[in-house]
């Protein structure tokens, strides 16, 4: 006798591994062919906007874990507020994120170089 029958568990269907990488991928695809979030937004068209703009992860570095808590918690407010019974539809912005980008831009070139230079070359530099 193995001992997991000696324990008094309920049976389920459920597998023992989650398999994320192979079924996250088909959950995120069943909800975008059924419109989940077009849906969860047309269910509050009439609800109080709650509005919250999530910038873009690591504008002004490498990622590291402090990003991954921001977005953590932004989710987390979003969906407490969603539940809550608000209209929270997700806006990702841009802020001022651009200006840490060109802060290092114009540090590379040195700001002479970089005032002299076409607006239109120091954006190109910052997209790179």
């Amino acid at each position: 006798m193995e001992y997991k029958d000696t324990l008094n568990l309920p049976r389920t269907d459920f597998p023992m591994r989650a398999n994320l990488p192979q079924r996250e991928p088909e959950a995120l695809a069943r909800w975008t062919e059924s419109g989940l979030y077009e849906k969860l937004l047309v269910h509050r068209e009439k609800a109080p906007l709650f509005l919250l703009h999530d910038g873009p992860p690591y504008a002004n570095g490498n990622i590291h874990i402090g990003h991954a808590l921001n977005k953590i918690l932004k989710d987390i407010i979003l969906k407490y507020r969603h539940l809550a019974g608000w209209r929270t539809p997700y806006r990702p912005g841009w802020d001022c994120h651009g200006l840490p980008i060109e802060l290092e831009v114009e540090k590379k070139l040195g700001r002479d170089r970089k005032a002299a230079m076409p607006v239109s070359d120091v954006r190109k530099l910052c997209r790179d």
